[in-house]
């Protein structure tokens, strides 16, 4: 797991109720990195935490993220 998006994650797994739509100057503001590659690499690391990225909107800056629930 790449430990760059980790504040990410976490607040999302603590914050995250059904569907959070971030957008790239928040995901800075929480982890003190912008959204680049790097981020579409490792952005299956959210499911360990329960968390999807859904979809990445480069237009608008913004991520939708969703909450899986484990059953």
């Amino acid at each position: 797991m790449n430990r760059k998006y980790k504040q990410l994650w976490t607040y999302l797994r603590d914050n995250c109720l059904g569907n959070e739509v971030l957008t790239f100057d928040e995901i800075y503001n929480l982890t003190g990195h912008y959204v680049d590659s790097e981020f579409m690499d490792h952005r299956r690391d959210g499911l360990e935490y329960d968390i999807t990225v859904t979809k990445i909107d480069m237009r608008s800056r913004t991520v939708l993220f969703s909450r899986s629930r484990r059953k």
